[in-house]
């Protein structure tokens, strides 16, 4: 038994160098993510109330980065590719059109 014990806490150690954020709007209005090493941005509306949602992101430069959802519904989300950039997402935070938002917080 300790032995799994002992594997366990040793896995734990282990972190990947980055990890992919999610923030979520309270009541299942939208979110906001990014891919495993934040270089590719989404932001989704996930109830069909004609609102919209953006995901709002902040490079580890400092720029602001807004994405919106394709069409204002719960049918998919929209998309920002910086891939081969250098740059990448460090704070996301997902808003409703009508100002209702998630907080912020960091992508790893």
């Amino acid at each position: 038994m300790s032995g799994v014990v002992a594997t366990l806490a040793m896995a734990g150690l282990q972190s990947p160098a980055f990890a992919y954020g999610r923030m979520d709007i309270s009541g299942g209005l939208g979110h906001a993510t990014t891919n495993n090493v934040n270089d590719v941005l989404f932001g989704c509306d996930d109830k069909a109330n004609g609102i919209g949602v953006y995901g709002r992101f902040i490079m580890q430069e400092g720029s602001l980065v807004d994405v919106p959802d394709p069409d204002g519904e719960s049918g998919g989300c929209g998309v920002d590719d910086w891939r081969g950039t250098g740059y990448y997402a460090y704070k996301l935070q997902a808003v409703q059109r009508d100002g209702t938002a998630s907080a912020w917080g960091y992508t790893y």
